[in-house]
């Protein structure tokens, strides 16, 4: 070894002629550098647009909903008049057997909030109303 580094390996021969240089020089790829020359983030930049609630909005105690009890009337698997609850004011939890209604007590929360029919396992609002023998209209 002499000390000297080995020589850069080229990508492509050597043109002999002008043509050859010519139609080379489409086809040289520029040198890739070690290091980018900018960063990439995917990460949302932050702008002055960027909404921040004041200090005091963060902290002040806003009001919430509880939920004391439901009634349903002729809703899908519950004929007549149906109260459930009453509800514990920080925990509630629906349980039961297979095909006893618990996905049913959902669909009336999601009903009532204003979620579409379509989008609670059915095609039709008629859908939601109670339809038995047992329990006409």
């Amino acid at each position: 070894m002499d000390g000297q580094p080995p020589p850069k390996k080229q990508r492509f021969a050597q043109p002999e002629n002008e043509v050859e240089k010519e139609e080379s020089s489409f086809l040289d790829l520029p040198d890739i550098p070690e290091k980018p020359d900018r960063k990439v983030s995917f990460a949302p930049t932050t702008t002055e647009s960027t909404f921040l609630p004041p200090e005091d909005a963060i902290n002040q105690k806003k009001p919430r909903l509880v939920m004391k009890k439901m009634i349903l009337n002729n809703f899908k698997s519950y004929a007549g008049r149906q109260v459930i609850g009453p509800f514990h004011k920080s925990f509630s939890a629906i349980v039961g057997p297979n095909g006893s209604g618990k996905s049913n007590v959902i669909d009336a929360l999601l009903f009532v909030f204003g979620y579409r029919a379509n989008k609670m396992r059915q095609g039709k609002l008629s859908e939601l109303i109670h339809n038995s023998a047992k329990h006409p209209d």
